[in-house]
């Protein structure tokens, strides 16, 4: 879906307030590139990440499998991508980055139609923890593609995210809370921006 087709909505909030917002991208936001690019250079073009910045990413998974090569290229019309800095546990270990115990994973191979290189490809991107609080300010002061659905559920299960939200704009126009529920319900994506004031 192309982003001129798809509502375009703005937070503003106290700046102090925006790194809650940014578990909203645990769910994922849709990003556009192409086959053929490789996660080192994806990443690298997102705003803030650097190739310097792509060592704090401790853990990916790609369709949910562990990645340890950066230079893995995307090859079908859509993946889904998680990153995740250092979490406890042994299983968080077995899924580490060039982990010594990555010779415990299970050997898992992904499926699905290959697309040839330079085709249209869909990143659903999903950022946890401290990679979501120190990239994702900078991903929704750009602006980001959502699937509504999630946004729905989140603000349902915590009502006070939507209630410390100074003000919501709808295509320059300012609406109030009922409004945006009722976009979200009507619209499957919008172009999500969230800026501190």
């Amino acid at each position: 879906m192309k982003r001129s087709t798809i509502p375009n909505i703005l937070f503003l909030l106290p700046a102090d307030q925006l790194s809650r917002y940014t578990s909203l991208l645990q769910s994922g936001a849709i990003v556009t590139t192409n086959t053929g690019i490789g996660l080192q250079d994806f990443l690298s073009a997102l705003p803030g990440f650097s190739h310097k910045d792509n060592e704090k990413i401790d853990t990916i998974f790609l369709d949910g499998v562990p990645v340890d090569d950066l230079g893995k290229k995307f090859n079908r019309p859509a993946h889904t991508l998680a990153l995740s800095a250092v979490m406890p546990g042994l299983a968080a270990a077995i899924f580490r980055r060039n982990s010594i115990h990555s010779a415990l994973r299970s050997r898992i191979e992904t499926r699905g139609t290959e697309a040839a290189e330079g085709m249209k490809c869909t990143v659903r991107l999903k950022l946890f923890n401290t990679i979501a609080r120190d990239y994702g300010i900078l991903l929704f002061k750009q602006g980001v593609c959502m699937n509504s659905e999630p946004l729905l559920k989140t603000f349902s299960r915590r009502k006070i995210l939507l209630d410390r939200i100074e003000e919501i704009q709808y295509e320059n126009r300012v609406i109030d809370a009922t409004e945006l529920i009722a976009l979200l319900g009507k619209n499957p994506q919008i172009f999500l921006r969230i800026q501190g004031i």
